[in-house]
This record gives C-alpha cells, sequence and structure tokens, in this order.
C-alpha cells in the first residue's frame, strides 16, 4: 500500500481513547486540578452500560469555572498515513474515537462536557486506524471559489469587496471557455467597461493571470490555520517529514 510521509514534527505514541479530565474543585478549595487522567473506556460515566458519554451542547460554564466548552470547535482528519483529509466537528470525532476507528493526536485546550458534568479532553487532531482510498481532490469551479482566489479582489482595478462580478477573459460569445484559467472576479464598473472584448483590447491589464487553485492541504486547510495553530505541523508537514518517519509510517500501513 502506497502511503504519504507523516507530520513535521513527531507527537509520540498516539492515544487510543478520549481522556477524562477531572472536574475542578469548588472556588476557594485549595486543591490542585491536576490530576492524572483517565482513560475513556477505563471507567469514564455513561448514562447506561454500554452506552457512549452523554456529550452536551451548552453555551454555559463548565462546572462554574471559567472554561469554554468547546463542543462548537472543529477537528482534522487524517488519512492512516498522515495526510490531511477534512474538517469534521469535535462531536463527529468524538465518535470516531471512542468506536475505535482513529486516535488522537492532538488535544484542544477547552473540555467537553459528558454526563454527570464530567470533563472530556477535547479531540483536536484525530488519524484513522485505516487507510481510505480517495480520488485526488479538485477545486470546484464555483463564484463563490473564484472569488476566494482572487481574494475578493477586482483583477483589474484592484478593488476588494464591493459589487464583484465573474468576468470570461476571453468573452464566451467568442469561444471563451468556462474555466479556471479564463474566469476573474471583476467589478462591475471593470466588468462593464470591458465588455465583449479580451482585456488587450479594452487595454486593461490583469494583476495576475488566472490559474486553478492549489489543492495542496497548506492552502485548502489555511484558512483554519489561524484557529487551530495545533494543527500547522500536520497540514503545512505534510510530504516533507524526514525517511525513517515514513519508513515508520509504511510499516504501518502494511501490518
Amino acid at each position: 500500500m502506497t502511503t504519504g510521509a507523516g507530520p513535521l514534527v513527531s507527537e509520540g505514541p498516539a492515544r487510543t481513547g478520549i481522556a477524562r479530565r477531572p472536574s475542578p474543585p469548588p472556588q476557594g478549595d485549595p486543591r490542585s486540578t491536576t490530576l492524572a487522567s483517565t482513560s475513556l473506556r477505563a471507567g469514564a460515566p455513561a448514562g447506561r452500560a454500554g452506552s457512549r458519554p452523554d456529550v452536551r451542547a451548552t453555551d454555559g460554564a463548565a462546572a462554574g469555572t471559567g472554561e469554554t466548552v468547546a463542543i462548537q470547535r472543529r477537528a482534522l482528519v487524517l488519512n492512516q498515513n498522515y495526510e490531511p483529509l477534512n474538517v469534521c466537528s469535535v462531536g463527529r470525532a468524538f465518535v470516531l474515537v471512542l468506536h475505535g476507528k482513529a486516535d488522537v493526536l492532538t488535544e484542544g485546550e477547552d473540555p467537553l462536557i459528558g454526563a454527570e458534568d464530567a470533563l472530556y479532553a477535547t479531540p483536536s487532531v484525530i488519524r484513522l486506524r485505516h487507510f481510505v482510498r480517495r480520488p485526488h481532490p479538485r477545486p470546484r469551479l464555483t463564484r463563490r471559489e473564484v472569488f476566494q482566489r482572487d481574494q475578493e479582489r477586482c483583477q483589474y482595478c484592484g478593488r476588494r469587496g464591493g459589487d464583484l462580478t465573474l468576468d470570461h477573459v476571453l468573452p464566451k460569445h467568442r469561444g471563451g471557455p468556462h474555466v479556471w484559467e479564463n474566469l476573474v472576479t471583476a467589478c462591475r464598473e471593470c466588468n462593464h467597461r470591458k465588455g465583449g472584448r479580451t482585456p488587450q483590447e479594452a487595454r486593461m491589464e490583469l494583476l495576475k493571470q488566472p490559474a486553478r487553485p492549489s489543492t495542496h492541504p497548506a492552502v485548502l486547510f489555511a484558512p483554519y490555520l489561524e484557529r487551530y495553530r495545533e494543527w500547522a505541523q500536520f497540514v503545512l508537514g505534510w510530504g516533507k517529514a524526514p525517511p525513517h518517519t515514513m519508513a515508520i509510517d509504511g510499516a504501518d500501513a502494511a501490518s
């Protein structure tokens, strides 16, 4: 089985369960809250025997503290070979780990609240235990995606925002195709000025030549990195791991 490179920085052995965080003591109690965490499968509370913990979405504080409930967070899903696959909800990531389909590589800072107000570590980056084959991702050609590629900036005058439109560099009525390389973002004024002509005929210059967006994870997941800084080593480090890490991953995938 073909595998890719792992993360740029080693995270150590993956955890096979969701760690339960101890509930903080009442305010004024001098006891420390840094107790040893226990595995979810080793006695974490559940509503009934064999059922999974009731991880609730609430906007309130956790157990009388200022900790933010993290159910609204997102989690990064990695393939078995560490390739970034997609982004899912923390609840979905929690279920994948609980059912033994994924391991936690990195935890989020904010806890999840379970049954009986128990606090559980929030999965931030998880790795699937089995390799998932999928076709190479292709960016969708939509109005929104073209605006995003051009950073919502008119490619003729450089104006940002406002009333933006799509412009075919070579007009459609003259055989211009509806492809990434022939579509640009244009403000309504520039689009009207150009009309059914080419930029050369209208004496207008493009800020840059249009091209198909990259499908590298560093580009696809870039909007998430400002909030989830712990994802950076897995997203930016994809394909840059040293050879010994790749050998370990290859042996893991073959087993």
